[in-house]
């Protein structure tokens, strides 16, 4: 059962980075980048 938590933190953890990713224009703007 501990398996399925650590899975659910990971895809959370890829999606949010991802989504995050747009918003680092191109890594020059610090805040966002500290997301991904």
């Amino acid at each position: 059962m501990m398996s399925y938590i650590w899975l659910t933190i990971a895809i959370a953890s890829e999606v949010f980075g991802s989504s995050m990713l747009k918003y680092t224009n191109g890594f020059t703007r610090f805040l966002p980048s500290i997301g991904v």
